[in-house]
């Protein structure tokens, strides 16, 4: 364990120093074994709580008080939400309470700390660290990590407005897997922003027919659909056929349940997207891009970067 925290040390510039004190959750008293546990923390990566949480994390692990494996997980909002589903099925009890975008747990007897606060205190307890950095200068390193997965990723990105009643209400970035699924993100960019120039680059969200679309349908505390727009404003794709394959089940669906079919599905819940139509026609036959299953398909086009 030594010459692991050593390594781990050399590898992120983290001084050595001596061993201070015993972990608080029972590390032994001079003479006995100490018990070395594994150090997990886990958020969102645009949260500067995260951040502010992983420096608090990085001084414990540095100061010799019983972490030998420190594992710091910067996820996407959607892996984040993922990730706290599987960790709150193992470590049950307080943890399924647990709301916030950071999570601190160890192995061993120590399990389930919690939030950024519980978190702090925890340090507190360990090495006597106390961050007096406000949160505000870490939305910094919050928004230097989002930039730089935006800028070395090979996907699309794009951006929702809401408003209600006229009114801003925020922001939400959506990253597409179209290294992935090429077909279904080049359609819903289409939409969002018009049909791509010779060159490939997609002509300007002014263009797209999403523009001022309206909110169908709303489940509190489950999803948000939208993407009611005209017959006229489908008018956008090269593929003439899934063109009109397009407004055929808006069509349908405006005479048997009132609303069209939804062209985004937002998932409150886990913070995913769902995009629509996944095919494209050749030969006049419809071809899907995929093996999974229309819906399967559409849940893994899109997720939410940031709020």
């Amino acid at each position: 364990a030594y010459l692991f925290l050593r390594h781990w040390r050399d590898q992120h510039g983290v001084p050595h120093s001596p061993p201070r004190r015993s972990l608080a959750w029972g590390a032994a008293a001079v003479g006995h074994a100490r018990t070395m546990v594994k150090l997990v923390i886990a958020g969102c990566i645009n949260d500067p709580l995260f951040w502010k949480a992983r420096r608090a994390a990085l001084h414990v692990a540095a100061d010799d008080v019983g972490v030998d494996d420190l594992d710091v997980r910067p996820l996407m909002p959607t892996d984040y939400a993922l990730f706290l589903e599987g960790v709150k099925k193992a470590l049950g009890g307080n943890a399924w309470l647990h709301t916030d975008k950071t999570i601190a747990f160890a192995d061993g007897d120590v399990g389930y700390i919690g939030g950024p606060k519980a978190f702090g205190r925890w340090c507190f307890d360990q090495s006597k660290f106390v961050d007096t950095e406000p949160v505000d200068g870490y939305m910094e390193f919050a928004e230097s990590a989002l930039r730089d997965l935006v800028k070395d990723s090979t996907d699309d990105f794009c951006f929702l407005d809401m408003a209600v009643g006229g009114e801003p209400i925020g922001r939400l970035v959506f990253q597409l897997e179209s290294s992935k699924l090429p077909l279904t993100t080049g359609h819903f960019m289409t939409l969002v922003a018009g049909p791509p120039t010779p060159e490939g680059v997609q002509a300007s969200a002014q263009a797209g027919p999403l523009l001022e679309s309206k909110v169908t349908r709303v489940l509190p505390g489950g999803f948000i659909q939208g993407g009611d727009i005209s017959d006229e404003r489908l008018a956008v794709f090269e593929d003439v056929l899934f063109q009109q394959k397009l407004v055929d089940v808006q069509r349908s669906a405006r005479a048997t349940i009132g609303r069209s079919c939804p062209l985004v599905t937002l998932d409150l819940a886990n913070m995913s997207v769902e995009l629509g139509r996944d095919f494209e026609f050749k030969g006049g036959e419809a071809v899907y891009e995929s093996e999974m299953d229309a819906e399967t398909l559409a849940k893994q086009a899109a997720r939410v970067l940031s709020v």
